[in-house]
């Protein structure tokens, strides 16, 4: 008997990049709302609970304003933005390709030109200028943090979740202590969401005559099949169509492209 988050597992959608959209100063980390919806439930005991919501607009990391009192240091002269009804502050100097040379405000940092009167045109600016300012490290530590979205590399049996193992590299232990849990590690290529045949608690004759892909080496097994835009018509010599629904080219050793198209033709 298949496990129950297998049928998930086969139609989850790894192609969706995990971007960091949250800050907890108590923790001093970054992380995904999406991938981790209830930090409170997992936060350090003891340690402050301050969460604050991270945007990106415009091309810019910004944190909102609001969401940042109470944690020691001093943002009133950082300039802030208006966007959606919430005041937004930029952690970075923000890199404008229009001159604001007419504006009247200058950043006693950076001295770019501003609209708005204040002292800081960036929370980075604020740190530049004034580095031992009190609850200073709060600031530091949030401009540290990295702000790139990965590519979801890891999936959860117990949330049926991806997500990329960097952001979250103690999942279970942090997660799901004392419960049944485990993570499927999925790699990326030529835009094959693929996993080695060990990592499911499946019937090995599962995988017969299901294409085989390497990935430094080491044999892998395709999910699903590819999005339609990246799959390979089958035309060329010594490929032929895929026996599941979908219009994958394989080689001809090979019967379906991917575990999920197996399993659709046998339902």
């Amino acid at each position: 008997m298949e496990p129950l988050y297998m049928k998930d597992f086969l139609k989850h959608n790894f192609s969706l990049r995990c971007q960091k959209d949250r800050y907890c100063f108590g923790c001093q980390l970054a992380f995904c709302s999406h991938c981790c919806p209830n930090h409170e439930v997992h936060h350090p005991p003891h340690t402050m609970l301050k969460i604050a919501r991270i945007r990106f607009i415009g091309g810019h990391v910004m944190i909102s304003a609001l969401d940042s009192k109470g944690v020691g240091y001093e943002w009133r002269r950082i300039q802030w933005l208006r966007f959606h009804g919430d005041r937004w502050m930029h952690l970075q100097r923000p890199q404008d390709p229009v001159p604001y040379d007419q504006y009247p405000h200058t950043c006693i940092a950076c001295g770019d030109k501003r609209k708005s009167n204040f002292d800081f045109c960036a929370i980075s600016c604020q740190v530049q200028h004034d580095p031992n300012a009190n609850g200073t490290i709060q600031a530091a530590n949030l401009l540290a943090a990295g702000w790139l979205d990965m590519d979801s590399d890891t999936y959860c049996t117990r949330c049926r979740k991806a997500f990329p193992t960097a952001y979250c590299d103690s999942h279970v232990e942090v997660h799901h202590p004392n419960q049944v849990a485990a993570t499927i590690e999925v790699f990326h290529q030529d835009g094959w969401f693929l996993v080695h045949a060990n990592q499911l608690v499946i019937a090995p004759a599962t995988f017969e005559g299901i294409l085989l892909v390497e990935v430094d080496g080491v044999a892998m097994h395709p999910i699903r099949s590819r999005p339609l835009h990246q799959q390979v018509p089958p035309v060329a010599d010594g490929m032929h169509p895929c026996a599941g629904p979908c219009y994958e080219g394989i080689p001809l050793g090979a019967q379906f492209c991917s575990i999920l198209c197996r399993k659709l033709v046998e339902a």
